[in-house]
C-alpha cells in the first residue's frame, strides 16, 4: 500500500507553521495508511524549525525537517520530494 507524504515548504514561517501543523495533527488517516510530514526549511532565518518540532511534539506520525539552501519554491519542492518515502 502506498503512503502519503505532505510537503510543507517554508521560508520564515514561524508565525504560521503552528496552526498548519495543528490542523494536520487533527486529520483522520486510517491506521493502515502510512503518512509523513516533511517540512522544508528554505533558507529560513527565524525559528520555523523550532516552533514546528515543538508543535509536533511526540506525535507518532513522522515529521522530517529537510534543509534547502537554494532559495525558491521549486528548489524547496524538489528537496521535499527527495526527502519523502
Amino acid at each position: 500500500m502506498n503512503g502519503i507524504s505532505i510537503i510543507i515548504c517554508c521560508y520564515n514561517s514561524e508565525q504560521r507553521i503552528q496552526s498548519t501543523l495543528r490542523y494536520l495533527l487533527k486529520q483522520y488517516v486510517p491506521s493502515n495508511r502510512p503518512w509523513e510530514v516533511i517540512l522544508v526549511d528554505n533558507c529560513c532565518t527565524d525559528d520555523t524549525e523550532v516552533v514546528a518540532l515543538r508543535t509536533w511534539g511526540k506525535s507518532t506520525i513522522p515529521l522530517k525537517v529537510a534543509k534547502e539552501n537554494r532559495a525558491g519554491l521549486a528548489n524547496a519542492r524538489l528537496r521535499g520530494i527527495q526527502a519523502s518515502k
